[in-house]
């Protein structure tokens, strides 16, 4: 199951001095045997949070579409491709990328006109994203037929999207995308410099022209959204740094309202900058990520075959209902074409983990040496620019039980346990029809909100206040060291056996309706991680029948941990 996952620094603000006394108190009161290099989690009832992912291109070349045919030729797997990457996405509340390719049927196609199988779809969806930008170069590449098609799978897959519509009825409904999500509506618009063929209704593809953003970004204003987000397919291919036409257009859509500007279409990684700027008297402020690279594709160059997952977490005041963008961080990934296996294989991985050992991919060690080196080049472009890694720490028990990490996260894919009619989530997407600005309607619009958001929240988020830890090396010990535990503690005290079964960041409410074998579990701070346990046993048998129960349910990550006088002592049981 999910281990151990370490956050980085959060910085929150507080203007009462009171508060801030209290919180202190709370600190030394509850934390005072906490870890040395740990600073306390801070539970902020305040604040609602919602955490965004972006990625950059999702291509579909024609290795890729060889990889994954079966042997009849009737059928593509995509298993391998998201599998390691998939724990972390399943963290998103909203999990974005640029489709280019497109799902326009047989024949199947890579470069330069793009068609991929029905069934990558469905492995972006199990993967974590619900949400998708299709305004790109390559969207046109199949006419306005394979527009509407992939349309229309996207829809069949419950994965939201906007950037291309059917119809220009359609266009009024997705343009802006609005997205409903644990209480913060969210704006998405969608843009591409050019495409690569012309289609009659150039229309129902939105095109960079500032005229046309202008208007789209004044009507966006009309809803309210907490956040607004602008994807661009601009720039240059392979050139490192954004030109000044980029730049200027990005300043320009900030100052109209958009919040953040993501890019893609350069196939490498460019810098994430907050912009500032002063519009008349007002100071104006908005994150651009130029180009994320490329989260997945067939591509087999240096640069070209690394990406950067960009993580933002929003957090809303419950009294203003304010909105502000508490940090944000990156995560290098790479794309391992060669796994020893003699066939070409594409299977998107966390740097980090590989530098670490943390998760075992097989790979032949000039494919790991390369995937290194991308994660060193994705580096030198981001941290110069004050940005920060994200690491979320992985393991191979996480990998081999994903179904259970998205459920237990509340990701995207965890409304496929609930919803029996295999429906996207309630709420999730609000498709508005084209309103004019009379009362009667925008009454209708306040209604509409205000229902969706009453929509209940599966899982509980705690906000944490962290420096970076490193990962603690336990040692193990079995059940054969029992006798010896216990002649060294018994004397001292009481000793009280207790069964771990996660670590993770972000303290997650586990639904014990679902999951009623673990009724009754506790979670404390430990070593900058939220720490799971169930049962308080006198005898080491006791907490062993639990720990074999909690692995006959999947989960695999489980140990005994004894207390000695109520204290934790520096021993861990596996049995």
């Amino acid at each position: 199951m999910l281990c151990k996952y370490f956050p980085y620094q959060k910085i929150i603000s507080y203007n009462k001095k009171l508060f801030i006394l209290g919180i202190t108190c709370f600190f030394l009161l509850v934390y005072s045997n906490a870890h040395a290099q740990s600073k306390a989690f801070i539970p902020d009832v305040n604040y609602d949070s919602l955490k965004m992912m972006f990625v950059g291109d999702i291509m579909q070349g024609n290795s890729q579409i060889l990889s994954a045919e079966s042997t009849d030729g009737k059928s593509y797997d995509y298993a391998g491709t998201f599998r390691y990457i998939q724990p972390i996405l399943g963290l998103g509340d909203i999990v974005v990328g640029n489709l280019l390719t497109n799902f326009a049927g047989r024949p199947y196609s890579g470069y330069p006109n793009y068609s991929a199988p029905d069934e990558f779809a469905t492995a972006l969806r199990k993967a974590g994203f619900n949400c998708l930008m299709t305004a790109n170069d390559h969207c046109a590449d199949k006419d306005i037929q394979g527009i509407r098609r992939t349309n229309h799978i996207l829809d069949s897959v419950g994965i939201a999207h906007t950037g291309t519509f059917n119809t220009f009825a359609d266009r009024s409904n997705r343009n802006p995308l609005l997205i409903n999500r644990y209480g913060f509506l969210i704006a998405f618009l969608n843009y591409t410099s050019y495409t690569r063929y012309n289609i009659k209704d150039s229309a129902l593809v939105n095109e960079i022209d500032k005229e046309k953003i202008k208007e789209d970004l004044a009507y966006t204003k009309k809803f309210a959204p907490d956040f607004t987000v602008i994807y661009f397919n601009w720039g240059r291919e392979y050139q490192f740094y954004p030109d000044s036409d980029q730049r200027e257009l990005a300043k320009y859509c900030i100052d109209l309202g958009a919040n953040m500007i993501i890019g893609t279409h350069p196939h490498v990684v460019q810098r994430v900058e907050e912009i500032q700027f002063y519009s008349g008297n007002k100071l104006k402020k908005g994150f651009v990520a130029f180009s994320l690279g490329n989260f997945i594709t067939d591509y087999d160059r240096r640069f070209g075959d690394g990406a950067a997952i960009l993580e933002v977490n929003l957090c809303k005041d419950k009294k203003t209902n304010e909105v502000k963008l508490s940090d944000y961080g990156f995560i290098p990934t790479y794309v391992i074409k060669d796994d020893g296996s003699g066939k070409k294989v594409h299977k998107v991985v966390p740097v980090s983990e590989i530098e670490t050992n943390n998760i075992t991919v097989n790979m032949p060690n000039l494919e790991r040496e390369r995937c290194l080196l991308s994660g060193r080049d994705t580096r030198s472009m981001l941290t110069g620019f004050g940005n920060i890694e994200t690491r979320y720490p992985i393991d191979d028990d996480i990998i081999n039980d994903v179904q259970e990490t998205i459920v237990l996260t509340g990701g995207p894919v965890n409304s496929d346990k609930y919803n029996k009619e295999n429906k996207a989530v309630d709420n999730f997407l609000m498709s508005l029809n084209q309103m004019e600005e009379d009362t009667e309607q925008l009454a209708v619009l306040d209604t509409a909100l205000i229902k969706s958001s009453k929509t209940q929240k599966t899982y509980t988020k705690v906000n944490n206040v962290l420096t970076p830890t490193a990962k603690i090396d336990e040692k193990i010990y079995t059940e054969g060291d029992l006798d010896e535990f216990e002649k060294k503690f018994r004397s001292i005290g009481t000793i009280i056996y207790k069964v771990r079964f996660y670590e993770l960041k972000t303290r997650v409410e586990i639904n014990t309706n679902l999951y009623n074998y673990l009724e009754g579990y506790k979670t404390i701070p430990e070593n900058g991680a939220w720490a799971y346990y169930i049962g308080e046993k006198t005898k080491f048998t006791d907490a062993k029948e639990i720990l074999l129960l909690l692995r006959s349910k999947g989960i695999r990550n489980v140990k005994i941990i004894p207390f000695v006088n109520g204290k934790k002592v520096d021993w861990v049981f596996n049995v």
